[in-house]
C-alpha cells in the first residue's frame, strides 16, 4: 500500500509540474490573431480541468494517505511543511489558473505567467523536500 501511494504520488507530482510547464508555453507562444486567442483560452481550461487540478488533488491525496499508511511520517517535521506547501499550491492554483485561462491583454498575460511560475517552484521545493527529507531540528522546542 506505502509503494502504491508513493507511485502514485509521483505521478501526480509529474502531472502537476508537466501541466504548469505547459501553461507557461500556451501563455508565452505569441497568439497570431483573435481565433488563436481563442483556443489558447480554451487549451488552458482544458488543461487545466484535465491535467493540473485532477494531479493536484492525486497529490494532496496520496500524500495524506501516505501519513495514515506509513506512521513514522506523522512525526517527520519535513512531511508537516510538504502538508503545508502542498494546501499552498492548491489554493494559489485554484486562483492562478482561472485568471491565467483569461488571456485578455498583456499585462494580465505577463502576471500569469509570474504566478505559474511561483506555483512551479512551490511544487519543486515540494519534490525537494520529498527527496532531501531534512530533519529540520531548528523547530524543536526545549
Amino acid at each position: 500500500m506505502r509503494k502504491a501511494m508513493k507511485l502514485l504520488h509521483t505521478i501526480g507530482s509529474c502531472g502537476l509540474v508537466g501541466g504548469l510547464l505547459a501553461s507557461i508555453v500556451l501563455l508565452v507562444a505569441p497568439a497570431q490573431n483573435t481565433r488563436t486567442v481563442d483556443l489558447d483560452v480554451i487549451a488552458m481550461a482544458d488543461l487545466s480541468r484535465y491535467l493540473i487540478f485532477p494531479s493536484l488533488a492525486v497529490v494532496l491525496l496520496t500524500g495524506l494517505l501516505a501519513m495514515v499508511v506509513h506512521r513514522p511520517f506523522q512525526e517527520m517535521r519535513w512531511v508537516w511543511v510538504k502538508v503545508l506547501l502542498g494546501v499552498t499550491v492548491f489554493e494559489a492554483a485554484l486562483g492562478v489558473i482561472a485568471r491565467a485561462s483569461d488571456k485578455s491583454g498583456l499585462a494580465d498575460t505577463s502576471a500569469a505567467i509570474y504566478e505559474i511560475c511561483a506555483l512551479l517552484l512551490l511544487a519543486l521545493a515540494n519534490i525537494l523536500l520529498a527527496i532531501w527529507r531534512p530533519r529540520l531540528d531548528i523547530w524543536r522546542v526545549r
